[in-house]
């Protein structure tokens, strides 16, 4: 059976941002969802994003009816479709919003667990746990750290942006030297692999890290400031740039990648000193690019292990 949901955008953002809500969401804002979940009750939890990206309006700009922004929001729904309950969460990328507990990352996921407790996944490593009317969070939990309560006095910290920033960017580098050191372990010879976020995370990695022995093999790296990046999701990225990378690398990438226009990604390659490669029209070049198991792929990145 296929149900239809209707959006929730709460107030605060629509009055801030002064979102016409009778304008197609492409003239103006755009919302995507992430994922959705159902509790054994029946209820259904939805998180999206909504954001407005214009080209040309500066990071920082002080006016919210033209500054663009992104928010995840977390909506509640009966059986039957009707909004309980919706709730800001996440980092904002507007200056003046305050962050809630609700850890960020890329790959958001949810999961009701069998108490009626709404848990959000994020990459690499962060769980946070709601309480079912989404009015509070009780705990957040990373990999490496284990869990971290969450006391009342602190539902909603004041991080500064460059705080959120690098603890980001940290877990990111974090889990890249993890897996280097353990394949470094089992082969002189190591290759990193990596596919859209991953691209500028690796380049991040041997940039700061340089380790011998090692190549890139990079896929469909999305374009930081185009108008479909996820700046709310992955706010991390914005501000990274190409650089030389300090090993032998391949970028592959297609004609008509949604994230990322053919020029732009070759002018990565080209920032990067890595070979570039364009292999036409298929998209993000993902699980709906209709490539199987990608042979084309596999040939290349053998060429770059024996150059």
């Amino acid at each position: 059976m296929i149900q239809t949901l209707p959006l929730a955008l709460p107030g605060t953002p629509v009055d801030l941002h002064r979102i016409d809500l009778t304008a197609l969401y492409s003239k103006g804002w755009g919302v995507q969802a992430d994922d959705v979940a159902a509790a054994p009750n029946g209820e259904v939890y939805a998180l999206y994003r909504v954001y407005r990206y214009t080209y040309g309006v500066v990071d920082g700009e002080h006016d919210p009816a033209t500054a663009n922004f992104a928010y995840q929001i977390i909506t509640r729904y009966s059986a039957g479709g009707e909004v309980l309950a919706s709730a800001l969460c996440c980092l904002p990328t507007t200056a003046d919003e305050t962050a809630s507990a609700v850890v960020d990352g890329i790959d958001m996921t949810l999961c009701v667990l069998p108490d009626g407790t709404l848990a959000i996944s994020a990459c690499p490593s962060n769980t946070t746990l709601v309480t079912p009317d989404l009015s509070r969070v009780v705990a957040t939990y990373d990999a490496k750290d284990h869990r971290r309560a969450v006391p009342a006095s602190s539902q909603r910290p004041h991080p500064t942006p460059g705080e959120e920033r690098d603890h980001h960017r940290r877990c990111w580098v974090a889990a890249i030297q993890a897996a280097y050191e353990s394949a470094s372990r089992r082969d002189n010879q190591v290759v990193l692999v990596a596919h859209s976020l991953g691209c500028w995370a690796a380049a991040y990695w041997l940039e700061q890290a340089r380790p011998d022995t090692v190549a890139a093999f990079l896929v469909a790296p999305p374009n930081p400031q185009g108008p479909a990046f996820p700046r709310g999701a992955a706010p991390t990225f914005l501000g990274l740039s190409a650089r030389p990378l300090p090993c032998p690398s391949l970028m592959v990438a297609s004609d008509d990648d949604p994230y990322c226009d053919p020029t732009t990604s070759a002018s990565f390659a080209h920032e990067w000193q890595a070979k570039g490669h364009l292999i036409g029209s298929h998209g993000h070049i993902n699980s709906n690019s209709d490539l199987g198991d990608w042979q084309a792929g596999l040939k290349r990145l053998r060429r770059l292990v024996d150059c």
